[in-house]
């Protein structure tokens, strides 16, 4: 009976989230209020408060199981003994083929977590970790030795949410996922990523994560 009722609360937690997705991408995600996500799941307004505190909460919720489930491709993918670029490209794949089902409701729920967040995600910066781990490999063609694997991870995320901004602007959606998938590669390829066994960039990294925090530093900025 017990399995029975943690059962049935899952599958109401689930859809809850998969009809809050909905709405998001189909309102806008400072369009839906509790009541819309209700009644679209087929509850009742109190029951949403069992499974959520708030709005916020739901948000949470949805960019950390995201999160979560890149992190376990990641992971999973470097477990196997891919090299990294390989493994880069598995993560940027379904990163698109997320984004592509629920695209304004992604940049929306990223731009939201930015502006109103007191303090930064953990899970956010888990995931961060994870891909600067594979990016501390890549041999850029110009570093000018003061580029590391987190300039590298902005410079991909950065390209990533331009690529997609871009086409919600021009398209209101992603039209074309494998064409988006194919620039983020183009970059992977240009950023010539190996694996611990074939560089000695893990070595190179912590010389210039040094450098990187001295020009960021109180006293560096001053002195400029």
């Amino acid at each position: 009976m017990e399995l029975n009722s943690s059962k049935k609360k899952l599958t109401t937690h689930l859809r809850i989230l998969n009809k809050a997705k909905f709405l998001f991408e189909k309102n806008g995600v400072t369009h839906v209020t509790i009541d819309d996500i209700a009644v679209e799941s087929f509850i009742a307004r109190s029951t949403f408060f069992t499974h959520f505190a708030s709005l916020e909460d739901l948000y949470s919720e949805i960019a950390n199981r995201e999160l979560d489930a890149l992190i376990d491709i990641i992971l999973s993918a470097k477990a196997s003994g891919e090299r990294y670029d390989a493994v880069l490209k598995d993560f940027l794949s379904r990163l698109i083929d997320d984004t592509s089902k629920y695209p304004k409701t992604f940049i929306e729920l990223f731009v939201k977590g930015i502006l109103t967040a007191d303090k930064p995600n953990e899970k956010f910066l888990e995931f961060e970790a994870v891909i600067s781990d594979i990016l501390q490999y890549a041999s850029p063609p110009v570093s000018g030795g003061i580029i590391d694997a987190k300039d590298i991870y902005d410079a991909l995320f950065g390209l990533y949410l331009g690529v997609v901004c871009d086409d919600l602007i021009r398209y209101k959606g992603i039209p074309d996922p494998e064409a988006v998938k194919k620039i983020l590669y183009m970059l992977v390829n240009i950023l010539n990523i190996g694996t611990p066994d074939a560089t000695e960039a893990k070595t190179e990294t912590g010389v210039v994560a040094s450098e990187r925090k001295r020009r960021r530093s109180p006293e560096s900025r001053r002195r400029q």
